[in-house]
């Protein structure tokens, strides 16, 4: 790893070689994954003007223009010590790793530390289609919400989340799928970036403009559904979801490394659990209200039939 950063092979040659399957990814990223790429382009949308709509993977014109000088430029101002954080999750002692760090990556300069964070300011269209020959129609409704610094809002989000999505009994699959037979599939997620924050819900379906017809008119009363009983069990259910997923290695280190990038220190799990338990039931009614409002949203749509702005 150290090698990769500190010593990359930057010969003009491999370099050319390495353009083909970045742009074979770019490509079915934008016209193969029909769901990445209703994803890549919502988000191209939804962030226009913050560095947030800039994707990964960049386009297929930066690519292929791209020179070994430009290539060593762009590491030497980005790929800094000061902008990065070395996260082992395992059973190696802390003094190990502090070893491990030093031996391979004492060399490294501090060099330029990060950015400040760009204020959000919200431009979007509020509806977005892309017309794609497709059996179905792509389906990606977005909210603006709160930065990842926002704790107390962010954990009332994770757990809208769950009430949504999580489990058969969720409200939108008991409505969309079980009800209604109109999806195979649905998400609702929470983006955290430390300057943005997003919630969005996911799906396709043959029918997009009854999809989307529910889907609002079950946001629309997810205020009044919220009990504290109902806030408990779904407390219950999210805490049982993160002990699952933290049992795998490599899920814990992605969900430890985001907060000791943003905050510069290690956020436990247990400190997430201890966000949830402090939520109440007046404060997920409170941002379900705030933030699951048409004003605040963005539909974007992938496929043959634009369902307009619903």
């Amino acid at each position: 790893l150290s090698q990769i950063i500190l010593e990359p092979n930057m010969d003009p040659q491999v370099a050319e070689n390495e353009k083909k399957p970045i742009l074979e990814e770019i490509e079915k990223a934008e016209f193969v994954d029909h769901e990445r790429a209703l994803n890549m382009l919502a988000a191209r949308e939804f962030f226009r003007g913050h560095p947030l709509a800039r994707s990964i993977l960049d386009s297929q014109e930066t690519t292929s223009k791209a020179t070994v000088p430009a290539l060593l430029a762009y590491r030497d101002d980005f790929y800094s010590a000061a902008r990065s954080a070395l996260v082992f999750v395992g059973g190696v002692p802390h003094a190990d790793v502090r070893k491990l760090a030093e031996s391979h990556f004492g060399s490294w300069e501090r060099g330029r530390g990060a950015d400040d964070p760009v204020p959000f300011m919200p431009k979007y269209a509020r509806h977005l289609h892309i017309n794609r020959d497709l059996p179905q129609t792509y389906i990606r409704l977005s909210f603006n919400t709160v930065p990842a610094g926002d704790v107390k809002t962010q954990a009332a989000l994770r757990l809208l989340r769950a009430m949504l999505s999580l489990g058969g009994s969720a409200l939108l699959k008991e409505e969309l799928r079980h009800k209604r037979g109109l999806v195979y599939a649905v998400t609702a997620g929470v983006n955290m970036y430390l300057d943005a924050g997003t919630f969005f819900i996911s799906t396709f379906s043959k029918d997009p403009a009854e999809t989307i017809r529910v889907i609002r008119e079950v946001l629309a009363k997810v205020p009044e559904l919220v009990t504290d009983e109902s806030v408990e069990t779904l407390k219950q259910q999210v805490t049982g979801a993160q002990a699952l997923y933290l049992a795998d290695p490599v899920s814990r280190l992605d969900d430890l490394l985001p907060r000791f990038i943003w905050f510069d220190r290690l956020v436990t799990p247990e400190e997430k659990i201890q966000e949830l338990s402090a939520v109440t039931a007046d404060d997920v009614r409170a941002v379900a209200t705030e933030y699951f409002s048409r004003d605040n949203s963005m539909l974007a749509t992938l496929g043959r039939t634009d369902p307009g702005d619903l």
